[in-house]
């Protein structure tokens, strides 16, 4: 029996599972309260066969059996955790980008503290063309390094966007995650700016993610090559502005 429908989520009885949102701008995945031995670790197959049918062949495949076929789990145990196909897509997405953000904040991390070695080794004054250009050569170098490595987790942010229109759950957790990477592009631009906006760090984020899914649309090493070019010359305009 359902007692809450609210922002926390759809809570149930002791004897069913609960939603995982602890809050409406959720940050942690906290798994289905259970009683069931080695759930959570059996969820979070689920979420990730979810997750990779969602990649392969698109949220519209996302049904109980096929679920319990990539994740090798028994059908019923898909339908004990996830009684609701859209519960479970929500939460696959909530895990995902917990997951994704965790893998991607190290790299972040990594690229500002080599930004600021360079930055630091320059002769002062600097040229701004020259500061301009070793920025946007630093964040596309990022870009492609997603592309090679994230390249899955790139697609999945896509499909995110889609998912996004229809739930305002997962719109949430979208804004969530965009702030926190403006939070590093901010990082990385304070290196050099020392107050850089949010909205300048939006910004070159979207230059970024639109960057990304060119290459993913293409999906060939040449044309990749054009467009890195093609991008270098605009965000070295728009960072030459920033330090201007």
């Amino acid at each position: 029996m359902i007692i809450k429908n609210n922002k926390l989520g759809v809570f149930y009885n002791n004897k069913r599972p609960m939603r995982c949102y602890e809050q409406a701008n959720t940050k942690k995945y906290l798994c289905r309260k259970t009683n069931r031995e080695n759930s959570e670790a059996k969820i979070k197959k689920i979420l990730n066969a979810s997750l990779n049918i969602m990649i392969t062949k698109g949220s519209r495949f996302v049904r109980h059996r096929l679920i319990a076929n990539e994740a090798q789990v028994s059908l019923s145990a898909t339908t004990y955790y996830f009684k609701d196909i859209d519960d479970l897509i929500s939460d696959t997405f909530i895990y995902f980008l917990e997951e994704y953000r965790k893998k991607i904040s190290t790299e972040w991390d990594v690229i500002t503290c080599d930004l600021e070695k360079k930055y630091n080794q320059l002769p002062k004054p600097s040229n701004i063309n020259k500061i301009a250009s070793m920025y946007a050569n630093s964040l596309l170098y990022f870009a492609l390094n997603q592309l090679k490595k994230n390249k899955q987790e790139l697609i999945a942010e896509k499909l995110l966007e889609i998912e996004c229109l229809k739930n305002n759950i997962l719109l949430t957790e979208r804004n969530n995650h965009y702030n926190f990477l403006s939070r590093k592009v901010r990082m990385l631009l304070n290196v050099a700016l020392k107050n850089a906006s949010h909205e300048q760090a939006s910004f070159i984020i979207r230059i970024l993610k639109n960057y990304e899914q060119e290459c993913l649309l293409t999906n060939t090493d040449r044309f990749n090559h054009i467009m890195y070019f093609t991008y270098f010359k605009q965000l070295t305009n728009i960072l030459y502005k920033y330090f201007s």
